[in-house]
């Protein structure tokens, strides 16, 4: 193999390996030049930190947008190539995604409520504090499904092939969370079993808006539907201020119900209705200029999600 090929394939494009690589670089620059995100503190800081999400996800799909054009060499819709078309199934799958994420955290609690306690309290609704939680908490699902379901990920699936795609990203999903407060192991797998879950969703409809729905539904029903700690951090409670006791095994304790064994039954069973429930779509196909490239031939029957 000459260096040529060694890097580019047999369609004159960046071979898909190299592109993940570059998206990773992008990644990590746009990080960089974004200040973090409040983890541990008692507000979510108000309008600077919705800025600084909405900076991070423009800089995410400009950048993902420059490597489609420049290296996957898409020259039809760019968004729609990286997994977020805007059309009718673009709202139905955002809808249905909702309704997952609903039903999953109101049975989870129920479950915490049946088997030890849970108690609400509610306190007064101001529209500053419940707008500032409803607006990052929708920004910051559609950066995380961007990065961790997005132009990465489909590279990488390209790539390696999407069994492994899956276990890769989930895995750094699950890790990316034990810099959380109250880390713990099985809040982390948990995570990762939630990033398997959001992968099998944009596998199966090859669109990002059936697990950003699911993400952002899962994260707003805990913390300002149900004012609980979501993934260890304590910032979304504005309105109600619930509590939840039992066993750690029940609970999760102070990570969240998210570091519990009900979340990991919850994600089994949806899982299951997932893969029952939605049906798989066909891949887009990248309109490239000069030199179309073929069919992707790595279809892994990964539960006839590829």
């Amino acid at each position: 193999m000459t260096t040529k090929d060694f890097f580019w394939a047999s369609d004159q494009r960046l071979r898909p390996i190299w592109r993940f690589v570059l998206s990773v670089v992008v990644v990590v620059m746009a990080l960089g030049l974004v200040s973090p995100v409040p983890r541990s503190s008692s507000t979510l800081g108000g309008s600077r930190t919705v800025l600084l999400m909405a900076l991070l996800l423009a800089l995410l799909v400009g950048g993902f947008a420059a490597l489609l054009y420049c290296f996957d060499r898409e020259r039809g819709r760019l968004l729609r190539a990286m997994g977020l078309p805007f059309s009718g199934d673009a709202l139905r799958d955002a809808g249905l995604g909702v309704v997952f994420g609903m039903t999953m955290v109101s049975t989870c609690v129920g479950a915490v409520a049946a088997m030890g306690s849970a108690h609400f309290q509610v306190g007064s609704v101001r529209a500053g504090p419940v707008a500032a939680v409803a607006v990052a908490t929708l920004v910051a699902a559609m950066n995380e499904e961007v990065i961790f379901r997005g132009y990465p990920f489909q590279r990488l699936v390209e790539a390696i092939g999407a069994p492994l795609a899956v276990t890769v990203l989930a895995a750094l999903f699950g890790a990316g969370h034990l810099r959380n407060p109250n880390a713990t192991i099985w809040g982390a797998l948990n995570t990762v079993g939630f990033g398997v879950f959001t992968a099998l969703a944009y596998l199966r409809t090859r669109s990002l808006w059936l697990p950003w729905g699911m993400h952002f539904s899962w994260n707003l029903g805990l913390g300002l539907g149900y004012g609980l700690t979501v993934s260890g951090i304590n910032l979304f409670s504005v309105v109600v201020h619930g509590s939840l006791t039992g066993p750690l095994w029940l609970t999760g304790g102070s990570y969240g119900i998210e570091g519990s064994a009900t979340a990991t039954v919850a994600l089994l069973v949806a899982t299951v209705i997932l893969l029952a429930l939605v049906k798989q779509r066909p891949r887009p196909q990248i309109t490239a200029g000069e030199n179309p490239p073929p069919d992707d031939p790595d279809q892994v029957p990964l539960g006839r999600i590829q």
